[in-house]
């Protein structure tokens, strides 16, 4: 049939539909439930970053869609759709594996006092600007001045993680610490914190612009996390490693700034975002009026609510109504 369709449209005529390969192909699973071990067995398996939740439901999209096609008259090649019923890929906090902790003041004090030198710079601008590891590794000269009374960051889109360029304040402990570090620098595109000993993915040949520190290896600060007495999980199962110095930004400003401004501090892309996080370190925002809600159905209180509300009007209360329009008639024994 195949070939004959071909044949045809060759001499001109339409290619006339095949519906045995499809239908063959379909009717060789030998259970519909198949399809649906095929995908969870495809979400159980150590995929790469790139295959997050979203990735697998566009999969999930695609391949649905197709099968409803099949399933659809005139072609009625399936008697169902195999994938009615599957629930989608969880994503976003649902999804998350591994609960993250900031670091307490006391901890973080810690930590710096056993880190090395080298290290303990790094440590110290990643929890006063809650920039991430690989934001640290392409950080350059050109992305930030620490000088002057206003310390600025000027991020390049190809710092920052979602690919966007950021002009934002800097706290003025973390100017305080990178001031030397970045005035050492010889160029605008002097890596900041280069391919250095500590960083996992440096060379043994460090290039001339990089004279800084490196990017500590985990395990790096694993160690020192251990010289420190700081446990890496806690109680509650929560997590300490390095994207919890950014934790430790996010929680230390939201006690002074409102959540507005720690959005914009964090480079959040929006405020549910910051928001989450904020849930996350169990954390409540300070511009946030504490409202203090009196008890509205008992019937006291609303009699109380509707004599005031009439007095803010201008108006008597309802058991003095008439004797202020002046109803001076008797009423009846």
């Amino acid at each position: 049939g195949g070939r004959a369709g071909v044949r045809e449209g060759r001499r001109g005529v339409s290619p006339s539909p095949v519906p045995a390969a499809p239908a063959m192909a379909l009717r060789a699973r030998p259970a519909d439930r198949t399809y649906q071990e095929l995908l969870s067995r495809y979400r159980r398996r150590d995929r790469p970053v790139y295959d997050i939740a979203g990735t697998l439901n566009k999969y999930h999209q695609c391949v649905n869609a197709f099968l409803a096609w099949c399933k659809a008259p005139p072609r009625r090649w399936l008697a169902n759709n195999p994938l009615d019923g599957m629930a989608r890929a969880k994503g976003g906090r649902q999804a998350r594996r591994r609960l993250r902790r900031a670091y307490t003041p006391e901890e973080l004090a810690r930590l710096l006092a056993a880190a090395p030198d080298r290290r303990r710079v790094v440590y110290e601008v990643a929890a006063y600007s809650g920039l991430r590891r690989e934001e640290l590794r392409r950080l350059k000269k050109c992305d930030c001045d620490p000088t002057g009374p206003r310390p600025r960051w000027h991020l390049r889109p190809e710092v920052s993680k979602n690919g966007l360029a950021w002009n934002l304040p800097m706290l003025p402990e973390c100017a305080a610490v990178l001031r030397p570090l970045w005035a050492a620098l010889p160029s605008p595109g002097s890596l900041v914190f280069g391919a250095g000993r500590g960083d996992e993915k440096g060379q043994r040949g460090r290039p001339r612009n990089d004279i800084g520190p490196g990017v500590p290896k985990i395990a790096s600060l694993y160690e020192d996390l251990r010289r420190a007495g700081v446990d890496r999980v806690d109680a509650r199962d929560r997590h300490a490693d390095f994207h919890s110095l950014r934790y430790t930004f996010c929680k230390t400003v939201g006690t002074a700034l409102p959540i507005q401004k720690v959005k914009l501090l964090m480079r959040h892309l929006t405020l549910g975002m910051t928001a989450d996080l904020y849930a996350d370190l169990e954390m409540e925002d300070v511009a946030e009026e504490v409202w203090d809600l009196p008890s509205l159905f008992n019937s006291t209180h609303v009699n109380k609510r509707q004599e005031d509300r009439g007095t803010a009007a201008g108006t008597a209360p309802p058991e003095n109504a008439a004797r202020a329009c002046g109803d001076t008639r008797r009423k009846p024994l």
